[in-house]
């Protein structure tokens, strides 16, 4: 299972302190979940994907909210964060743009994000090539 930076349950942990139902510290709700509260404090700080979701789901439990989770995605900034969010949490540009066309393919399934081993060679540099195509355009 990937390891994925923290910043999403970051959030989560500032949206669930708002909560009037809170009736414990979302440090709690990490730890009942096997997540170092830590994470919290660390700006690098990267969890798996599993222990996230584990920890949305207990913190939905603990508030007897099951739209919280929605209502916190919500309350997340714009793409802008989305794509620094992939960018952080990705060891590589080709795990960027996979996680990319999952993410996007909810919004438009017809959105086609490839990448491909294909290198140019411009002096002493290689360049990679992304042919990234909107819905409707003509294949590469």
């Amino acid at each position: 299972m990937p390891r994925i930076s923290a910043y999403r349950l970051k959030h989560l942990g500032r949206i669930y302190a708002k909560e009037p139902a809170v009736s414990m510290p979302f440090e709690m709700v990490l730890s009942q979940v096997g997540i170092d509260p830590a994470v919290l404090t660390n700006p690098d700080a990267k969890i798996e994907l599993t222990a996230e979701a584990l920890a949305v789901q207990h913190a939905c439990h603990v508030l007897g909210d099951p739209t919280f989770a929605a209502r916190a995605g919500l309350a997340a900034p714009g793409a802008k964060t989305l794509l620094a969010y992939l960018a952080r949490s990705s060891k590589t540009v080709r795990q960027v743009l996979e996680f990319a066309q999952k993410y996007y393919a909810l919004e438009d399934f017809r959105l086609a994000v490839q990448a491909d081993n294909h290198r140019e060679r411009s002096g002493d540099r290689a360049a990679k090539r992304c042919p990234c195509r909107a819905p409707g355009s003509p294949a590469p």
